[in-house]
């Protein structure tokens, strides 16, 4: 998975995204890193933090540090924006939140608001897969980083001679 897939996903207005990843941080980077091309904000939220603006600097709130809470307050604000939801998964078999993500990605038109749920696993329900994307994001296995070391070496001596 790279920056350029997931901006792919945000770009062609898919309203829930998920992200499989134990690189949560690598993850939020690439996201954060998306600002400019995205030109919306972009929010995460966690259970300890509540929302944190990522694309600028401000405290976090933890007013809406609940679930429910949280996706009642993403349903009601009217200007689109990038909602990263970390740890989302235990969540998931609550029907309240299957049914307020789907009003979310339904009223994608008028919201414009993108979920991104980042957990190391996580179940797609089936009454949200039609409105979702999947992608998995892993470390490179030993082949690939093999490649990668000669590939960088090849490049450096070619470079330097």
């Amino acid at each position: 998975m790279s920056q350029h897939q997931i901006e792919l996903l945000v770009k062609s207005r898919t309203p829930l995204i998920v992200i499989e990843t134990d690189e949560e941080n690598q993850a939020l980077s690439m996201i954060t890193g998306m600002h400019s091309v995205l030109q919306r904000p972009i929010f995460k939220w966690s259970l300890t933090e509540g929302f944190e603006r990522l694309d600028q600097p401000m405290a976090a709130q933890k007013l809406f540090s609940k679930p429910t809470d949280a996706l009642g307050h993403i349903k009601s604000v009217r200007v689109s924006g990038v909602y990263v939801l970390a740890d989302f998964h235990p969540f998931i078999d609550d029907p309240l939140h299957v049914r307020l993500l789907k009003d979310i990605a339904l009223n994608f038109e008028r919201l414009g608001h993108t979920l991104i749920l980042i957990s190391h696993a996580f179940d797609i329900p089936v009454e949200l897969r039609k409105l979702s994307a999947k992608l998995e994001m892993s470390l490179p296995n030993k082949v690939e980083l093999e490649q990668i070391v000669r590939e960088e070496a090849r490049q450096w001596t070619q470079q330097s001679g």
